[in-house]
């Protein structure tokens, strides 16, 4: 049997998940965690707290633990202007990016490679800002999916709370669509782990100037989940 988890930063980004495959809470002694199966498929449901610290601390223990086939990242996210998403759009990312990992000058930015300071480095491979996800993984969504916008996304540390950062961003990154705050650090986990790795983000918002009143997690949560489950039930063989 294989073995699939998802990691979420709230248990709300993966409610519709635990009641959809009827997974049940069983103590992991660290995290909250909910446990079922589907088909040959051993599920598990886990949601870390928000940041890349806790996702990073979080994807190291089911790694360890319950050596998984497939970890799938899920959440909400911002999305650029400039990538012309809307408010409810779901992005199956195929290139994470470590955002504000560098160093900061009055009037620039130096990336990990632009200051020769690797996140990653093994067997003559090397990876700075750029996390790439499970090509094979994501090339079996789209083929299946219709309606998914594939593309980057950028974790920060702080969410960008003016359109002028969040274009800073969209222009370094090699024209990202999103940004959130923990899927660069599930997906370097994994990574090293040599696990594949998938993200999915339900867009909730745009990055504007912060306007709470215009944002809409719930239609974001919804959609991203339904991808998920969508991709187990109909993907997954």
């Amino acid at each position: 049997m294989k073995t699939i988890v998802i990691i979420s930063a709230v248990e709300k980004e993966i409610e519709i998940i635990i009641s959809s495959f009827s997974l049940l809470k069983v103590d992991c002694g660290i995290y909250p965690i909910y446990k079922g199966s589907f088909k040959n498929y051993q599920i598990y449901a886990i949601y870390s707290g928000v940041g890349k610290a806790n996702a990073s601390a979080c994807a190291a223990v089911v790694a360890e633990r319950y050596k998984p086939d497939l970890i799938v990242s899920i959440g909400s996210a911002g999305a650029y202007v400039e990538s012309q998403l809307s408010i409810g759009d779901v992005v199956l990312v195929d290139t994470e990016y470590f955002g504000d990992e560098g160093a900061k000058l009055r009037d620039n930015f130096l990336s990990l490679e632009d200051i020769n300071l690797p996140l990653y480095k093994k067997n003559g491979e090397i990876l700075f800002n750029k996390i790439p996800l499970s090509n094979i993984v994501i090339e079996n969504i789209v083929r299946s999916y219709k309606g998914l916008h594939v593309g980057g996304s950028v974790t920060v540390s702080s969410c960008s709370g003016y359109e002028e950062l969040g274009s800073f961003y969209y222009r370094a990154y090699n024209k990202p669509l999103c940004e959130n705050m923990e899927g660069a650090a599930v997906s370097l986990l994994a990574y090293r782990y040599n696990i594949d790795c998938i993200e999915i983000r339900g867009i909730s918002n745009l990055v504007l100037n912060r306007d709470k009143d215009s944002w809409n997690f719930d239609i974001a949560l919804e959609n991203s989940q339904k991808t998920i489950i969508n991709f187990i039930r109909l993907c997954l063989v």
